[in-house]
């Protein structure tokens, strides 16, 4: 309790005589020094500072900072302490220093760091707030050595309030709840329920307990994450009086004092106690308290909450209570934020002594404490720019990037100090895990020698080793290195851990393991080491022991419902119903609402007989996670009920195999295509498919030698029942299942495949309760039977539609259920065509939705993505930098800008769009990861456009060949997201997947592909036009010279633009000039066998993005002009002539022709240069063609023994309709010969 009183006697006196000037000089020295990385100069100068004068604050506190970063955690104490005792001001320096391992983690092993904390309650800060933390350390302390009265005398020392209603979960995926205003905060109704999460009802209940350590854990009173949760009081006092509001979280936060908004904070922390405050007024009489906490990126949701005065101590007088008070709703009480006052100080010390590099570390580590890595990175990236190298400082980058999760810049930091300056050991430890992870064990090695010359005798050394030979299969050495760490080591889990590990394997009984343990808790009283004594207890067969271990740690800890589920599973397993099911209730005193324990009760009452008490929590387990479908199996057979499955049509698969013939003439033969859907009104479905195939040839067998069943792995569970090849003796052999992938590798002409499979669906958030589904009753292969069944329950409303056949579905009424059937049968198999449309597009479908409108689906992602686009100042920074005078742009500029900064800069991860959640990340983690997928980098456009001043749109689009969707029922079946922009002239589309794409150009799949504006007021999804884009041109001019000896030379120049300036950069743009030249080589030899590539230039610089790139280059063909007797005969070498097409090669078609060629104009010029004394017989040709889809002209002319000869391919159409087909095979029959058209020429005398 004296730690600091003699100190401050002894500073009164040396600050008198002592030639502080001197030392101080010498200190600035020394962080010159450092910023040099020659820490032996650095420490020279501290040493003989101190030596000089043991009371240099400042060299004592350089001297802690440095042995920070060298893991020393003696002489950082040593240091840190000495330089305390002679801080007339310390509290702002331990706060700054508070999660400095030495300190922290020191409470366990240093009494003098316990002493300082006890220090701290007597002595608190001018705010109270080392007090109360300091009460929590030594609460957690004392709680570990299991002095459990010290510790709730320094829990019950933090102040908190801990009588709360609370409630939840609400929405909150991507973090959509934490602005969206639910029921809790409009009204305070304690006798109210809402509708909650996926549309679960939720109500308010009391929190029975609260952490022992006094945080109120919505993860205790609730299993459901990604969510919004309100704990609600009321305070009672008797005049009105000025307080302060205080607040820690994990998690966002939103404060309200009666029903006004005083504490809102969007970002997920994980800090402490009194993090947030602000100063506001309790009117006389009964206030209202209500917290919301969110967490969507956190694994924690939890909260601390205070009243107190300006200094941190408690307001007397105060009563709480959880009842419904009258209170003076939306009071105009003033809120005034309160800062930190360690954080005050040390920015103050930075502006008095710029040059005084200790209190930047300090204050970034202010900062960090309350995980504000934003803050930490803003007060230390100036000195990262100035100073270099200073490893020191970028050393301390690395928590900030950690925090911030830049694993980027995390990565390249461990990097460049690594190679710069490898004298840290977290940055060795760290490059030894990433060695060992790449299996490059010389380098661990080598890494790890240097690692015990830094930290000799430390467990990060004994944890290397133990990886060392583990890797290397040296169990004598792991052994060894196991039970030596043990030992020196008493108070680290994991050598515990291992050592008992091993005791077992060597003992064959779980003695030894029992008694390392139950001496590790002695010290160490947590849950992990609780559950791993326990486990060893109950394998050792003391159920006495285990009981009791277990059920006293979650008596100490409190609010445990997790334990009392164990207990519960445990023993229900034993048979121990009764002790079961007194476990449960005991987990749902605590969390009421929990599904996995209301369930777990309902089978422990049905086997005790109690089968109304069963019902009764199987209801509530489904009622609060409608996605339990055991439970609803449970349910119907309580009520002796048929299973719902058995309601559905069924057809045996032997006896369609044996009843079966095949049709004529095809490869494989489909006997049975059947889907069975159930789905509740809740949205909620389970779906069982069946397949059976015939393989008749070897052609059958390549066709279904494989089955992929499709289904979502994000939102599905897939069960596979049965997959087989049913032999011809009627035997059945195994296929190799691997997930959804089934391979059958048996299969043989006349056998067949058959596969079983179940899966259970249920979506979060908004579409939990909406359903929607689509299937093909046309395949390329003919099919005997084709059944799609749903089975809805009564008043669950959809909609359903067909393509291609009628939309008469066989109704039945069946146990509070509707069965709806489509059944098609004996369908012959579509005969494919080349560039056909998509299957989804031609065949015969039914599509089913229960989405009321496109128009809902448009607020559903906004609400996904409304926190994604959210302006930070990495953003900010990003756009300064790329446009330092925005008022001297066009808005097209700084589109243009930003899109190919993105394009450029942010590498393209892809991930299938319908299987990844459908949530981008955030624009700020785009942008410091450089990594994202279509719709991670769609936000990072709209949240850099915004910055600039520009908005714009995400767009979820279906490409081109996943077919056009004219007849899709509303649903999220897009495989893409791109961005959208308003102009003069309508929507304008940017694809930020499209690499080396001039900003006007769109990838060939986006254009005509089927599109859902995310924008208010759309109602309805459209196709992008094929319209408003920069043309898609390939224009050329060749000169060629016909020699004597019948060979060509000559030089060709080509102007590509839109689309095809894109594919030029994709070709040419990366590889050097050998490289380009044998690429395009290889490109014209196909046609032209013998040429010879003389030269290759890029005319333009293909670094840059431009909607034009050139180049040119020069051949040579030896023999080109071949003989006709006294006549030459040539072809004229046209870059892009028609070719025979199997597109055109049929009479006729029943689908479109789809056009892929990406083309609007292709045009070339092309002048021949003939020999002296040869000319062509026929000295004009002309021809030209049209039909809908293109335009075609060829013209020849001959002067001065040059032939001038241009050619013109223009497009009109993206696709030729079956009635247009004739005609366009036609126009194309005829613009082939064009280009194939050959010239007699004359030869001189």
């Amino acid at each position: 309790m004296n730690f600091l009183k003699t100190g401050l006697f002894t500073l009164f006196l040396i600050s008198v005589f002592a030639d502080v000037l001197s030392s101080q000089s010498q200190t600035d020295l020394a962080w010159q020094a450092f910023i040099k990385n020659d820490r032996t100069e650095a420490l020279r100068l501290l040493n003989e500072a101190v030596v000089k004068d043991s009371t240099d604050k400042r060299a004592l506190l350089a001297l802690s900072l440095f042995y920070s970063t060298q893991k020393n955690e003696e002489k950082y104490r040593e240091y840190f302490l000495r330089f305390l005792r002679h801080e007339p001001a310390p509290h702002p320096y331990i706060y700054a220093q508070w999660l400095e391992p030495a300190m922290y983690e020191g409470i366990k092993n240093s009494k003098e760091v316990r002493d300082l904390y006890e220090w701290l309650v007597e002595n608190p800060d001018p705010q109270g707030l080392l007090k109360v933390m300091a009460n929590g350390q030594l609460g957690d302390y004392y709680q570990r050595v299991q002095n459990f009265e010290e510790a709730n005398k320094h829990y019950s020392g933090i102040g908190s309030v801990d009588q709360w209603m609370v409630t939840g979960p609400f929405d909150n995926i991507s973090a959509s709840g934490y602005d969206r205003v639910f029921p809790p905060e409009t009204e305070y109704n304690p006798a109210g329920t809402y509708s909650g999460k996926n549309g679960v009802p939720v109500y308010w209940f009391k929190n029975s307990e609260v952490r022992s350590d006094k945080w109120v854990d919505f993860t205790r009173y609730f299993d459901r994450t990604e969510a919004v949760y309100y704990a609600n009081t009321f305070v009672y006092s008797d005049k009105e009086q000025k307080v302060q509001m205080r607040i820690g979280t994990s998690g966002s936060l939103r404060f309200f004092l009666n029903d006004k908004l005083v504490i809102d904070v969007f970002d997920e922390n994980n800090n402490d106690a009194d993090t947030y405050m602000a100063e506001t007024t309790l009117q006389k009489g009964w206030n209202r308290l209500l917290v919301k906490c969110g967490y969507s990126v956190l694994d924690r949701c939890n909260f601390l909450f205070r009243i107190t005065d300006a200094s941190g101590n408690l307001i007397s007088g105060l009563k709480y209570s959880t009842e419904k008070q009258k209170y003076n709703a939306k009071s105009k009480a003033a809120v005034t934020p309160v800062t930190c006052f360690a954080i005050d100080y040390f920015k103050d010390r930075i502006r008095e002594n710029p040059e005084h590099y200790e209190n930047y570390f300090l204050l970034a580590n202010a900062y960090l404490r309350n995980d504000m890595a934003y803050q930490a990175e803003v007060t230390l990236r100036p000195l990262v720019k100035s100073l270099t190298p200073f490893s020191m400082l970028n050393f301390k980058m690395l928590e900030v990037f950690a925090r911030s999760q830049k694993s980027m810049n995390l990565e390249m930091t461990f990097d460049y100090l690594y190679a710069s300056d490898p004298q840290y050991p977290d940055v060795l430890i760290y490059k030894a895990n990433e060695a060992a992870g790449n299996e490059d064990m010389d380098q661990f090695e080598s890494i790890l020698q240097k690692v015990a010359e830094l930290l000799p005798d430390s467990p990060e050394l004994y944890e290397l080793r133990t990886l060392l030979y583990s890797k290397k299969g040296q169990q004598e050495k792991l052994l060894e290195t196991i039970e030596e760490a043990a030992v020196k080591f008493p108070d680290m889990f994991t050598f515990q851990y291992y050592k008992a590990l091993f005791a077992i394997n060597r003992n064959q009984n779980f003695d030894e393991a029992i008694r390392i343990f139950k001496k590790y808790i002695l010290t160490a009283y947590d849950l992990a080491p609780v559950n791993q004594l326990a486990g060893y207890f109950l394998q050792s067969g003391d159920i006495a022991s285990w009981e009791k271990t277990l059920a006293g740690f979650a008596e100490q800890s409190k609010a445990s419902p997790g334990i009392y589920l164990e207990l519960g599973k445990k023993f229900f397993e034993m048979r121990e119903y009764q002790k079961s099911a007194a476990m449960i209730e005991k987990g749902l005193a605590i969390a009421p609402m929990s599904a996995a324990l209301l369930e777990k009760g309902g089978d422990a009452y049905l086997e005790l007989g109690d089968k109304k008490k069963a019902k009764e929590f199987y209801a509530k387990a489904l009622l609060y996670y409608p996605g339990n479908y055991a439970v609803r199996e449970k349910l119907r057979e309580l009520d002796g009920k048929t299973p719902l499955l058995s309601l559905f049509p069924s057809s045996d698969y032997k006896s369609l195999i044996a009843e079966s013939e095949s049709p004529s003439g095809a490869n494989s033969y489909i006997l049975l295509n059947d889907q069975k859907r159930i789905v509740y009104k809740s949205g909620a479905s389970e779906l069982s498919g069946e397949v059976l195939i015939r393989a008749i040839t070897r052609q059958g067998i390549d066709q279904i030698k494989e089955y992929v069943i499709p289904f979502n792995p994000y939102t599905e569970d897939l069960t596979v029942e049965k997959a087989v090849v049913v032999k011809k003796d009627g035997s059945e052999v195994k296929g190799d299942v691997n997930y959804n992938h089934v391979v059958f590798k048996s299969l043989e002409a006349g056998e067949h495949i058959y596969v079983k499979w179940k899966i259970k669906n249920l979506y979060s958030g908004r579409l939990s309760d909406q359903f929607w589904d689509e299937f093909g009753f046309e395949q390329y292969i003919p099919s005997k039977l084709t059944r799609y069944s749903l089975l809805s329950e009564d008043n669950f409303t959809f909609s359903h539609k067909t393509q291609f056949m009628e939309d008469k579905p066989v109704i039945k009424k069946l146990e509070g259920f509707t069965l709806y059937e489509w059944t098609l049968e004996n369908v012959p198999g579509l005969k494919p065509e080349s560039d056909m449309p998509a299957l989804s597009d031609v065949n015969k479908r039914l599509y089913i939705s229960s989405i009321p409108g496109w128009d809902y689906l448009v607020e559903w992602y906004k609400d996904l993505t409304r926190n994604k686009t959210r302006i930070t100042f990495e953003i900010e920074e990003t756009v300064a930098e790329l446009m330092p005078d925005p008022e001297k742009l066009s808005k097209d500029q700084k589109i243009e800008i930003i899109y190919n900064f993105i394009t450029e800069n942010i590498r393209y991860s892809s991930v299938a769009f319908r299987q990844s959640g459908l949530i981008p990340q955030e624009a700020r983690d785009v942008l410091v990861t450089r990594i994202g997928d279509c719709k991670d980098v769609a936000t990072l456009f709209i949240t850099m456009a915004r910055a600039a001043g520009i908005e714009s749109y995400y767009v979820l689009i279906n490409t081109k060949d996943e077919g056009f969707n004219k007849n899709v029922l509303p649903s999220i079946g897009f495989n893409h997201a791109i961005v959208a922009l308003e102009s003069e002239n309508g929507l304008k589309f940017l694809d930020l997947t499209a690499s080396n794409f001039y900003y006007q150009t769109l990838p060939e799949l986006d254009v005509n592909g089927f599109y859902l504006l995310i924008k208010d007021g759309i109602k309805e999804p459209g196709h992008v036009p094929d319209a408003g884009f920069y043309p898609d041109n390939i224009i050329r001019k060749t000169t060629i010279t016909v020699r004597k000896d019948d060979s060509i030379e000559g030089t060709n120049i080509s102007t590509k633009s839109g689309i095809h300036s894109a594919y030029a950069r994709y070709t040419y743009r990366d590889e050097n000039p050998d490289e380009q030249t044998r690429i395009m080589k290889e490109a014209l030899v196909q046609e032209f066998p013998q040429l010879s590539l003389t030269s290759f230039l890029t005319l333009s610089d293909m670094s840059d993005i431009t909607p034009e790139e050139s180049y040119m280059f020069s051949f040579e063909i030896p023999s080109y002009i071949s003989e006709a007797g006294e006549y030459g005969l040539m072809k004229l070498p046209w870059s892009d002539k028609l070719e025979s097409s199997s597109p055109v090669s049929s009479d006729q078609r029943r689908f479109p022709l789809m056009l892929w060629s990406s083309l609007d104009t292709v045009k070339e010029e092309m002048t021949i240069i003939l020999p002296e004394g040869m000319a062509p017989v026929e000295t004009s040709y002309e021809q030209q063609y049209t039909c809908p889809a293109a335009d075609y002209r060829i013209s020849v002319t001959y002067e001065e023994g040059r032939l001038i000869a241009v050619r013109t391919m223009i497009y009109k159409a993206r696709e030729v309709k079956p009635e247009d087909f004739q005609a366009y095979k036609e126009f194309y029959t005829k613009a082939m010969r064009g280009d194939n058209k050959q010239f007699l020429l004359k030869r001189g005398e």
